[in-house]
């Protein structure tokens, strides 16, 4: 067993291991230019990714304190929590504070211009992905908050199918753009982890409207797209 010292130090170590990371995201963009390779968006000059990496290094950080196991990604909340003086919860919503951040910024940038600032989609993926794990993780060890978390997750994944839903309808954008940004939402979606998924499907509430419709725009969109 580790002693009380040990103990605190720990819990220390991870809390600013995660601002570190949190800091990067923010501050430190994952390409500073576009690509002058010609033949790739993605030039690793000057980018933020560990060697022979494809993602942001700090994202990938991230993702590792959840895949390592469930006891590591519980100390990590934990230990964020207890440093700061919150609970859990309030550690969820800062890293989907972040995640929201991060979709902004893409959005601000435009479709296909990855450098600048923020990371790529692919990044912002990988961290929406961490996200769902710990909210699940955290979900499972901690049934007293089981709920509440479960209404942070519907909501997170109730953003890109608002998305979808919502282009399907719009008329003042062009179809390349539609498409466009059905795809993205599209992709965010399967992000979330399939137990995830299936907890969300799950539920017999007003839910499954929503869901259904963005199946469907799903579906149509993608025929659509082989009968052209």
């Amino acid at each position: 067993m580790l002693n009380n010292d040990l103990c605190a130090l720990l819990e220390q170590i991870l809390c600013q291991f995660l601002d570190v990371a949190f800091e990067n995201i923010k501050h430190l963009p994952e390409l500073v230019g576009c690509s002058s390779l010609g033949d790739t968006a993605y030039d690793m000059r000057g980018a933020m990714r560990s060697p022979g990496g494809e993602d942001h290094v700090a994202c990938i950080a991230i993702m590792r304190l959840v895949v390592e196991g469930d006891q590591l990604a519980l100390a990590t909340l934990k230990s964020m929590a207890k440093t700061k003086n919150n609970d859990i919860l309030s550690v969820l919503e800062e890293f989907t504070q972040l995640h929201k951040y991060l979709l902004r910024v893409e959005i601000e940038r435009g479709p296909g211009i990855s450098h600048g600032k923020g990371v790529t989609p692919k990044s912002r993926r990988v961290l929406l992905k961490s996200i769902c794990k710990f909210a699940f993780i955290a979900s499972h060890h901690e049934p007293d908050i089981a709920v509440t978390i479960s209404t942070a997750l519907y909501s997170l994944f109730h953003s890109p199918l608002t998305t979808v839903i919502q282009t399907a309808s719009r008329t003042d954008i062009s179809r390349e753009a539609m498409i466009h940004s059905i795809c993205v939402g599209t992709q965010d979606l399967s992000s979330f982890p399939p137990e995830v998924c299936m907890q969300l499907f799950t539920q017999d509430d007003s839910r499954d409207n929503d869901i259904l419709n963005g199946t469907q725009v799903i579906i149509n969109t993608v025929v659509s797209g082989y009968l052209r």
